[in-house]
């Protein structure tokens, strides 16, 4: 879920930033892979591994996606009120 929703890998991304020796997280959305630049010697990279999968997870369970088809909605104005 979090790297194919561009507000849930942003998600991702602030929070793996926060962990001790990560410098930047970013998540390419066209190849849904995240990269992170880290600091080796404060953390190693398995446990950067598990830490994201953790967070993936957290963050799916907490934020649900769905998809809905809706139709009749040809003005923008009232597409932009849902």
């Amino acid at each position: 879920v979090a790297l194919s929703c561009g507000l849930c890998a942003e998600r991702l991304c602030n929070a793996l930033q926060e962990f001790q020796g990560v410098v930047r997280a970013h998540i390419n959305p066209a190849t849904a892979t995240l990269t992170l630049a880290y600091d080796p010697a404060a953390v190693s990279s398995g446990l950067l591994t598990e830490q994201a999968r953790r967070v993936e997870t957290q963050i799916a369970e907490r934020y649900a996606h769905r998809t809905y088809h809706v139709s009749g909605m040809d003005c923008a104005h009232c597409a932009e009120g849902l």
